[in-house]
């Protein structure tokens, strides 16, 4: 009887979505080098990415879409694609190909590369970026990590109404 109780304790502890990543990120790049060039710069700076994901990070993704919505890229592109090294924990997101070892772009478009994208610091090693002037990388990238608002808790707000409900009309009935 012990050990079955044990093993049912053991079970409710098991986190279901143990594999899932779900972020929201704005990733941010300054201050370029022109490649196979002197300097320069795009002709949106700073580029900004932001994106929500959402993917399971037990193996590796190569060119995916699912999960991935972009909010707001200031540089012109048609669609994303993103890939997952589960060993590295890396994510690239891509115009053209992201695999799980990084990804490639062509003009206009962008590559930027995020390490420990599992973690609560992610950062990004790389962002590489081409429009009409040119193909840049960035020396100066940001990672800010956007909390989602909490959903609110409707079972356990109905639960609590019930309760004070209940106490009241329990208080009032010893009233009387």
């Amino acid at each position: 009887m012990n050990l079955f109780c044990l093993l049912i304790v053991a079970g409710w502890s098991v986190n279901s979505n143990a594999g899932l990543i779900s972020a929201n990120l704005t990733v941010s790049a300054t201050d370029w080098d022109l490649l196979g060039g002197a300097g320069g710069g795009p002709s949106v700076d700073p580029v900004v990415l932001d994106f929500s994901i959402f993917f399971d990070n037990s193996a590796d993704i190569t060119n995916a879409t699912s999960g991935l919505v972009i909010n707001n890229p200031n540089l012109a592109s048609s669609s994303f694609l993103y890939g997952y090294d589960a060993l590295f924990d890396r994510l690239s997101i891509a115009t053209e190909s992201a695999v799980p070892s990084g990804c490639g772009w062509s003009s206009p478009g962008l590559c930027t590369i995020i390490e420990g994208i599992s973690t609560a610091t992610p950062s990004a090693s790389s962002f590489g970026v081409s429009d009409t002037t040119g193909s840049y990388t960035a020396r100066d990238i940001s990672v800010d990590r956007v909390q989602a608002p909490s959903p609110v808790p409707v079972p356990a707000t109905i639960a609590l109404l019930g309760l004070g409900l209940a106490s009241l009309g329990w208080s009032r009935r010893k009233k009387a």
